[in-house]
């Protein structure tokens, strides 16, 4: 992050560049999302890198955010409504040091910040400015974790005519999607390479991995820079459209060119749908209503500091899930009486349950004294009933099913640190790699197949498949010369591969290697493959083999 002067605004780093993709395809699609505002930052907020200037009326939408009439922009927006401008919420924030700023930060007065609509901020005339009413912030905004729901909505005072707001990508399935593809367009007013702020680039780059709330795109020198945080990151959703995956917030290291951090809109989603002024958004209010955590029984906070656990295992009349997790920590304790387990629990401010599918934390509610608590590996969806747990310092909680982005709220405000929290089950990209180890380690898969995976679970240096799948999506190369390997079927979805080497295997069939659509390189040679008609398409596209 950095600050510009004396307006103590924090921005994140942002650049990028184009990825091989056709200028024809990009200005085609820039002319399909209406024109808006992309905020800037100070001279020290996140820039377009390598982009492109955007032509008049492109991405229209995508909006400048200032303060009065300043020349320079020192943010990006985004309409999501004629009224609502989605931007980063550090932007509207007033700090004395970078990392100093929440929820409770002095913010920006309304009426001292200005939304351009336009290409070039300097050249936007009376009628593209439009005041501001009100700033909304969202209440969990912390600068530790850096970046942790920085969003933030700008209310205008008047609607903007004659511009379609973006819609939101929110479904899971929709950001997965946008993974496979594996390119983002990230737009802004901010410090390009050679210029101050103030006219709109955009630059189509890598999608490099997703996890629950965030998303890394670009990287090696394709990235923002200063005076883009609060642009958006849009990918194809429908033939022709672009929609709204989140918006840049930092930059993966302080310089920029290493790769934008993306606040994912979905993690917004419940909070947005608190606002009026996205009433008349192509995000309905029941869609991003639908986000809100309402999964599992959830506990009145008299039934929680009524409850004990001993009591609770007493009960004949709990909630099925209650008494299974009674069940199962029972177990966990080895002991079938109540009180004893009863004592146990109290017996140490440290409690490990991973592994024993609960899904209803309510039996633990009662336990107070508990500093450390690992619950990774369950089935657990809601959190809710652990807030009575004041004294807790740590959670682990990978490995669940759990949606709230942003659980516990009056806990990590107090220093509850949350671990595992961005990779639940329901969020992984689910690849043939991840099949066919999930199978290997169950015992149901052929000799060669699981040869090709414990190769793969090498490269990755884990064990854990899932570690494994997230860390081989990100890879852009892998050697895997001389591995003895006779299948490759689960290399299929790792698309970002761009070089692969496969010499000296005694390899047959590469027909799986077809759905590698960015792959530049690949080395055939000393294998026992003849037919490479089924990479035609990609030798077309540019594919080079050696043979």
């Amino acid at each position: 992050m950095k600050k510009n002067g004396d307006k103590a605004c924090i921005e994140m780093t942002r650049r990028s560049a184009p990825l091989m993709m056709s200028i024809a395809l990009l200005f085609t699609l820039i002319s399909t999302l209406p024109a808006c505002h992309a905020p800037g930052t100070d001279p020290s907020f996140a820039r377009i890198y390598g982009g492109m200037p955007v032509p008049d009326g492109g991405f229209a939408a995508v909006v400048a955010v200032a303060i009065g009439d300043e020349p320079y922009p020192f943010c990006t927006g985004v309409l999501v409504s004629p009224t609502a401008v989605l931007t980063a919420g550090h932007c509207v924030t007033v700090q004395s040091q970078v990392d100093d700023y929440d929820a409770n930060a002095r913010r920006h007065r309304p009426s001292d910040l200005r939304v351009y609509v336009g290409n070039a901020l300097r050249e936007s005339g009376e009628h593209q400015r439009f005041s501001v009413r009100q700033v909304h912030l969202h209440p969990m905004l912390r600068a530790s974790p850096i970046g942790y729901a920085d969003y933030a909505i700008l209310e205008l005072s008047e609607p903007v005519a004659g511009v379609a707001p973006v819609r939101m990508v929110l479904d899971n399935a929709a950001r997965i999607q946008a993974l496979r593809r594996g390119q983002a367009t990230l737009i802004g007013f901010g410090y390009r390479e050679s210029s101050l702020s103030g006219e709109k680039y955009a630059v189509t780059t890598k999608l490099r991995s997703l996890n629950t709330a965030e998303v890394l795109v670009g990287g090696n020198g394709q990235d923002t820079c200063t005076g883009d945080s609060g642009g958006p990151a849009l990918v194809p959703q429908e033939p022709g459209k672009l929609a709204l995956l989140g918006i840049a917030s930092r930059g993966l290291n302080l310089a920029c060119g290493d790769g934008t951090v993306v606040e994912l809109t979905s993690a917004a989603a419940c909070w947005l749908s608190g606002l009026r002024a996205l009433e008349d958004g192509p995000t309905s209010i029941a869609e991003l209503a639908g986000f809100c955590p309402r999964e599992g029984k959830r506990y009145a906070d008299e039934e929680l500091a009524a409850t004990s656990f001993e009591r609770l295992c007493h009960a004949p009349a709990a909630h099925p899930d209650q008494r299974a997790s009674i069940a199962a920590i029972m177990q966990a304790m080895d002991t079938a009486h109540c009180e004893t387990a009863a004592v146990r629990l109290q017996a140490s401010n440290h409690l490990n349950l991973d592994g024993l599918n609960l899904r209803d934390l309510s039996p633990l509610a009662g336990l107070t004294h508990l500093r450390y608590l690992s619950l990774k590996g369950n089935a657990i969806r809601d959190l809710s009933s652990l807030r009575t747990l004041t004294n807790l310092v740590s959670l682990e909680v990978e490995g669940n099913d759990i949606r709230d982005v942003f659980p516990l709220p009056e806990l990590v405000a107090k220093g509850l640190k949350i671990r595992g929290l961005k990779r639940q089950n329901w969020n992984h990209l689910d690849t043939m790699f991840r099949r066919h180890c999930r199978a290997m380690k169950a015992g149901m898969i052929d000799s060669e197949t699981e040869h090709t995976v414990r190769a793969l679970l090498w490269h990755a240096s884990s064990d854990d498949c899932d570690s494994a799948n997230a860390r081989l999506l990100m890879r852009t190369r892998l050697n895997l010369a001389g591995r003895g390997l006779s299948r490759v079927g689960s290399l299929t979805d790792f698309t970002n591969l761009e070089h692969l080497d496969l010499q000296d295997n005694p390899l047959v069939d590469i027909t799986p290697l077809s759905s590698l659509e960015n792959l530049e390189s690949l080395d055939l040679r000393d294998t026992k493959v003849v037919d490479t008609a089924p990479l035609d398409a990609l030798v077309a596209s540019g594919l080079h083999i050696w043979r």
